[in-house]
């Protein structure tokens, strides 16, 4: 890597590799780079059987080229749905992170994906007839 180069450590679970993608996206929007590498790595962080994360998530990564020449796939919209409400945490001395239990589920999770989807077609034009493919994270069987 040049010297000369944009670099970023981004650490926030679930949520990080997404927002390498926006930030590589808008410089390379903006013109001030050509490219941008933007990479995601996470694995489970759950206690070993004893809990959800332990045996319903793993480990993964996936790195994306972000440009505008000889593109395979386009960028048409980035958006974003925040709150503070807690999903999973970790205490300072703790070893694996605990989740939030009542909070996982319905008030975390599913009112983020649901919101988040509806204010996304409101602000594209989109519904989910005009959609053909939608993904999600996949989530634990705890509060599934």
């Amino acid at each position: 890597m040049r010297k000369q180069s944009f670099a970023v450590d981004m650490e926030f679970a679930c949520k990080a590799g997404s927002d390498a993608i926006v930030n590589a996206t808008g410089l390379v929007k903006s013109g001030l780079i050509k490219y941008g590498l933007a990479v995601g790595v996470d694995h489970s962080h759950g206690e070993p059987g004893g809990d959800h994360l332990d045996y319903t998530v793993s480990g993964g990564a996936a790195a994306y080229i972000i440009g505008s020449d000889g593109v395979a796939a386009e960028i048409e919209h980035i958006h974003a749905y925040n709150s503070d409400t807690p999903d999973f945490w970790r205490r300072d001395g703790i070893p694996y992170a605990v989740h939030g239990e009542s909070f996982t589920g319905e008030p975390a999770y599913f009112r983020h994906i649901v919101n988040a989807a509806k204010t996304l077609m409101e602000v594209t034009g989109l519904s989910r007839v005009t959609l053909t493919t939608q993904y999600f994270i996949n989530q634990t069987q705890g509060f599934l």
